[in-house]
């Protein structure tokens, strides 16, 4: 007999809480892996899948299909295996801790704490591995998902890169050993990485489940997978918008029972003979998006011969979505009347679905428990050509049905100007719904579907629970948007000011009064009866009446106040803004004035350290904030003598923002520090590490009779930033604008106006007008996301005002090589950027490489390698940084530590590797985080709390020396020497994310949020209010938090300037 699984409250867990490791105490001190629980998983479900161990299964349904989990998409293993985690939760909670079974990877954890990163990274598990491996004991992973790994320069695809190498590091030696599940998604390899992971498939003695989710070779290489012998022990493999070449290993695979295929080009070409010589072992079968009107009816031709040749085919699922004609489509229904194992079945895009269809379905397969009838293109929910009605006495012919999912719509009622009433939309789906689960007896969910079908996120949900011989009916909207689930409730909830008192729910319970839809009671000859709520008495109304008015006569009872007055409620109000706006005019006029009138400072000390700082973006301003300069002498140099805040420097292209709202001068800063700070504006061009000097001359067009000098330094704060990368392509340094410094901005603006003055110029050709108001933006990353949004709104709030002839031409075209924005959000905010984009008629192009920059044209390869033109009369280049040729110099003179091509190499406490006193911050390093505003604010903090704790050191040490001088006490010395101790123990940097914001246009923002464990993400008009208020914390004084705010109102209510002065 197996053994049974212990509960969730079992004492033997709870020493096995989850810990720093993977692993169990135990498992470290024995160098013994610790023995899975085992189960009789076999007798539950017949997938192939389910034959793995329960923490194997948790990681397929959380990771191998990475949709959200949801019954109207039921391919794959995950519809049938939710059930099965519901039980299992107690495995996934309390032991996934202690048996290293499977390991998801997702590149963005670079983003996280470095404590995260060292315990994920993949580089991190090659070591542990192979030390295991080395010590005699094969850890026993069977699952690992890795995604978004994704390469930072295309350039240098002629072999993996460190990410890459670990990754194909980790799979060759887990696939010779133990390996069963392998998922891998949105990944772009090198040639050689990819010849190495298919040769580690086909060698792997262990793997039985592929997946692969937009996996691209770079670059191509075809026939690899051509001489491979048959991989006869892989059982599961599922394909999607990958590379041919994955494809192709479908052929390999003689015994497959689980197959999903989902081609990038829409068609399965010569694959289809391949599905038809799987199908005698095929028990799940998926052909998603499938546009070859052919492909269908082969597959139907080939079930009909194999059941006249007298073989039972396994297929129990079936999912099939792609335009199918009328006759080859009753030729299916024939194919799936031979298919006596089905049962559950998906049929998307068939078009205009009528009862009849769902009476052949009854006859043909009345064996079915889920059923999925989409008539639309999975975007969104359409009309049905007749009414529910017509639909129910067909469906109550399945018996055996359980789960019902559609997409018709309920057409809207009319108001008494015969226009549709929307509001009454979610009304009335519950109620069809409730209608439908009614009518059939045996259905136990429906689903009617509001939109985005495919991924099944937005949805009614009727659900059917037995108690006691009653049937219940729970009808609840489940969306992303929650205002669209609490509109359906919220007039009901004012008509009972009792229930706002309770949780504010969108899905009341059937108790509830406000539920509309009756409770549903018991069965009467197999029918469900209506059970109305008793309606109250009229006894019981006026003894109700009798005990209020009772009750509120007595002697001690007070007559209730009279109501406020309207004027006595607009009277306090008005007071109440008054005294508001008065306390915040005084305090703006006082900081103002103190932040105007900076006191003594403390006098140059030629006996302190010198810190020089070089340059004065976000590390360098946060660290002269911070900096408790007492102790040493402060030398500042940077280009320009002011801090530039650069996420809203897409703002000032267009003219909503002015440039000098966003600026700092650097002195206003550095005249509220203790001690007297120096300020030079000039141009480094050499760091002598050795020597400890900097060399550094004047770039302003005025010059005096010194315009180079050099100056030594006891500590250097080396932030100079990162420069424009090209990628060496041709033409964009001489064409492109880029955005990074104040004179970026304003070039772009005057560059915009030129293009539309000129594109309106008289007798001007409409070709030449095209070209002049077509605007192309390459880079998808938050600039320029923004900088496409914010000049989406100058077109359409101001141009479309002043220029309302040439509004509808301007185009706007984002140019992305990766596959999707802004990768550094999650998927559901990325998908709401792209409608967005959509919405505001901004073209995408994304796994798109710019090859050229001409005067007139952008020459870019597509996805499909075709070279495009992109005509363009203004580009803006916003791909990512490079470093400058001072760091390149610097890293050249410690060439044998600093190797790295990203940047300057340095330690956990921020330190030049390599050289002495040379502290390193923000975008010019090489480090495991982003190079983001965010990361180099926090890292200039950290350094003045280093500054700060080494002063400190050097004074604990001169008091301690002469205290020994002068014989004082032992007590007194070890207390200094104690001290000495804890002032030596500096923490090294941690870096805390505080999330991701982006402003997208139409006044609508993202944001991806760190919440406890997970992330949040919200978008739409609140976050746009949210972006704005995160942005006026962020700015480094009250100068500039009233400047932009107050030019957010003069554009508000004055409108951009479109003059071209």
């Amino acid at each position: 007999m197996e053994p049974q699984d212990p509960p969730v409250d079992s004492p033997e867990l709870s020493q096995h809480l989850p810990g720093s490791y993977p692993y169990s105490e135990s498992a470290r001190t024995s160098n013994q892996p610790t023995p899975p629980p085992s189960t009789a998983l076999e007798t539950l479900f017949a997938f192939p899948l389910l034959r793995l161990p329960p923490e194997v299964i948790l990681t397929v349904i959380a990771h191998v299909d990475e949709r959200d989990p949801s019954p109207t998409f039921p391919t794959g293993p995950c519809t049938e295996l939710l059930r099965l985690s519901e039980t299992s939760r107690w495995f996934h909670q309390e032991c996934r801790a202690r048996i290293w079974r499977s390991i998801a990877y997702v590149s963005e954890s670079r983003y996280r704490p470095l404590e995260f990163r060292r315990a994920r990274s993949l580089a991190a598990l090659r070591d542990i591995i192979r030390t295991r491996r080395a010590q005699g004991v094969e850890l026993p992973i069977l699952a690992i998902s890795v995604a978004e790994l994704v390469p930072d320069d295309y350039t240098h695809m002629t072999g993996p890169d460190e990410e890459e190498q670990a990754m194909l590091d980790v799979v060759t030696d887990l696939a010779s050993s133990t390996l069963q599940v392998l998922f891998l998604r949105q990944i772009e390899m090198s040639r050689a990485g990819a010849q190495r992971l298919l040769e580690a498939i086909q060698s792997s003695p262990t793997l039985s489940a592929l997946r692969f989710n937009q996996i691209d070779f770079w670059p191509d290489h075809p026939d690899m997978v051509r001489s491979f012998a048959p991989l006869t022990r892989i059982k599961t493999i599922q394909v999607m918008h990958s590379d041919p070449e994955l494809f192709q290993l479908v052929d390999k695979c003689p015994n497959l029972d689980s197959l999903l295929l989902w081609p990038a080009t829409r068609r399965l070409g010569n694959r289809i003979h391949v599905v038809k010589s799987l199908l005698p072992h095929l028990r799940l079968l998926s052909l998603d998006s499938v546009r070859e009107a052919t492909a269908f009816r082969a597959l139907a031709d080939e079930i009909i011969r194999l059941n006249d040749l007298g073989t039972t085919l396994p297929l129990e699922e079936l999912f099939l979505e792609g335009p199918v004609r009328p006759d080859d489509f009753a030729h299916l229904l024939i194919a799936i009347g031979h298919l006596p194992n089905l049962k559950r079945l998906a049929l998307y895009q068939t078009r205009n679905p009528k009862p009849a269809l769902f009476e052949d379905l009854a006859r043909v397969a009345p064996q079915l428990t889920a059923l999925v009838i989409v008539a639309g293109d999975s975007q969104e929910a359409v009309e049905w050509p007749l009414p529910l009605d017509a639909y129910l006495p067909v469906l109550s012919r399945f018996r055996s049905l359980r789960f019902f999912a559609y997409d018709r719509r309920s057409p809207p009622p009319l108001d008494h100007e015969g226009q549709p009433m929307l509001a009454r939309q979610s009304r009335l789906e519950y109620d069809a719904l409730s209608q439908l689960v009614r009518a059939c007896p045996s259905l136990s969910e429906a689903v009617a579907i509001v939109s985005d079908v495919s991924e099944g996120t937005t949805g009614h949900f009727a659900r059917c629970e037995r108690e006691k011989g009653r049937r219940r009916i729970h009808v609840k909207l489940k969306t992303v948007h929650r205002t669209f689930a609490l509109a359906a409730t919220a007039p009901r909830r004012l008509q009972n000011p009792d229930l706002v008192k309770q949780t504010a729910t969108a899905n009341p319970p059937p108790s509830s009064p406000l539920h509309a839809n009756p409770v549903v009671g018991a069965q009467v000859d197999g029918r469900p009866t209506v059970v109305e709520p008793p309606a109250p008495s009229p006894v019981a109304q006026p003894a109700a009446a009798t005990a209020s008015s009772s009750g509120s006569s007595g002697n001690n009872s007070k007559p209730p106040p009279p109501p406020k007055k309207p004027k006595n409620r607009l009277r306090t109000f008005a007071r109440t803004v008054l005294v508001t706006v008065v306390a915040g005019s005084g305090y703006i006029l006082w900081r103002s004035y103190d932040q105007r009138h900076p006191g003594e400072q403390l006098p140059h000390d030629p006996k302190l350290p010198t810190v020089v700082v070089l340059g004065n973006g976000w590390a360098s301003t946060a660290f002269l904030k911070e900096l408790d300069n007492t102790g040493y002498n402060v030398v500042v140099i940077s280009p320009r003598n002011y801090f530039l805040f650069t996420p809203l420097l897409p703002s000032v292209t267009v003219g909503t923002l002015a440039s000098r709202s966003i600026l700092e001068p650097t002195r206003f800063l550095t005249r509220h520090l203790k001690r007297k700070t120096e300020v030079y504006e000039g141009e480094v061009y050499e760091v002598d590490p050795e020597k400890k000097t900097v060399r550094f001359i004047d770039n302003s067009e005025i010059k005096g009779e010194v315009s180079g000098t050099e100056i030594p330094y006891d500590y250097l704060v080396y932030a100079v930033g990162a420069e424009n990368q090209t990628f060496g392509i041709k033409g964009v340094n001489e064409h492109a604008c880029f955005l990074k410094e104040v004179w970026d901005a304003e070039k772009i603006r005057t560059r915009i106006m030129d293009c539309i003055e000129a594109a309106n110029f008289a007798g001007q050709p409409q070709s030449e007008i095209d070209r002049l108001l077509s605007f192309v933006v390459v880079g998808g990353g938050p600039t320029g996301v923004e900088y496409a949004g914010e000049l989406h709104d100058f077109l359409k709030e101001d141009l479309g005002n002043w220029y309302p002839e040439l509004a509808d031409k301007i185009n706007i075209t984002l140019i992305e090589a990766l596959p999707s924005v802004l990768p550094m959000f999650s998927k559901q905010l990325i998908d709401y950027t792209m409608d967005s984009f959509k919405e505001n008629r901004i073209d995408i192009a994304t796994k798109t490489m710019v090859k050229e920059v001409q005067e007139k044209v952008v020459v870019a390869q597509n996805e499909k390698k075709e070279l495009v033109e992109y005509p363009y009369g203004l580009l803006v280049w916003a791909t990512g940084n490079t470093a400058r040729q001072v760091t390149r110099d610097l890293m050249s003179r410690l060439s044998t530590t600093q190797n790295s091509r990203r940047g300057l190499l340095v330690d956990e406490h921020m330190r030049l590797i390599g050289a002495d006193g040379i502290f390193a911050l923000g975008d010019c390093t090489a480090t495991n985080y982003a190079p983001t505003a965010q990361v180099a604010s926090q890292q200039g903090k950290y350094l003045a709390r280093v500054m700060a704790k080494l002063h400190k050191k050097e004074q604990l040490l001169k008091d301690l020396e002469q205290a020994k001088q002068a014989g004082a006490e032992p007590a007194k010395l070890d207390s200094l020497a104690n001290a000495v101790i804890r002032a030596s123990n500096i923490a090294p940097f941690h870096y805390s994310h505080q999330g991701s914001l982006a402003y997208i246009g139409s006044d609508k923002a993202i944001a991806d949020l760190p919440v406890f464990s997970g992330n949040l993400a919200a978008a739409g008009l609140a976050t746009y209010y949210f972006w704005r208020s995160a942005y006026i914390s962020q700015l480094f004084s009250l100068r500039n938090r009233v400047l932009v705010a107050t030019d957010w109102l003069k554009t508000k209510v004055l409108g951009r300037d479109v003059s071209r002065a």
